[in-house]
């Protein structure tokens, strides 16, 4: 049997760079039986953006480990355009990144904000850092 990695659920738009579904039926199969961050993301990739915010509040408020439900959240509340929120909660992902990969994925959440906000040069300055490479450990 020749099973192909299911492909990605969405591309982004080149004039929003929000993503445009590709795959709807399995962004729906991931709503209802993916866990519960996938089940978020589903929702704000259907623009159920209200239904994914409780979700993500939920989830942050039981979770552990906030460094990812920060982010969904940061991302759901960017999309409903809740700037002064999503950059809150990208400081507090930010605090809480531990390597620098995930230093670098919360400075590329937080320049794509920015270019929606249409704050370009701040947006370019986070892109750079994020792309730094990380200070060699002794």
């Amino acid at each position: 049997m020749d099973e192909k990695a299911p492909g990605p659920l969405g591309v982004p738009d080149q004039g929003t760079l929000r993503k445009l579904l590709l795959e709807p039926d399995a962004a729906r199969a991931q709503a209802s039986e993916g866990t519960p961050m996938k089940r978020i993301w589903a929702l704000c990739q259907h623009g159920r953006l209200n239904e994914a915010a409780a979700g993500a509040e939920e989830l942050l408020a039981s979770s552990d480990n906030r460094f990812g439900p920060l982010l969904l959240l940061a991302h759901i509340y960017q999309c409903q355009y809740r700037w002064d929120e999503a950059a809150w909660l990208q400081g507090e992902a930010l605090r809480l990144a531990r390597t620098p990969a995930a230093e670098a994925g919360v400075h590329h959440h937080t320049g794509r904000r920015l270019l929606e906000e249409g704050r370009h040069l701040e947006a370019a300055q986070e892109f750079e850092m994020g792309s730094r490479p990380a200070p060699k450990r002794r």
